[in-house]
């Protein structure tokens, strides 16, 4: 993941304007060194 797609990642979340996937979020977590784990409590 190049560091122009975390920047557009890390703006779409802060804008609020567009929800990324989860596996989006997924290859962004992988891409900082760590793993996505959503619970519901």
């Amino acid at each position: 993941m190049t560091t122009s797609a975390v920047n557009q990642i890390e703006q779409s979340i802060t804008s609020e304007k567009h929800s990324p996937s989860l596996d989006i979020l997924d290859r962004y977590a992988t891409a900082c060194g760590k793993t996505l784990r959503i619970a519901f409590v």
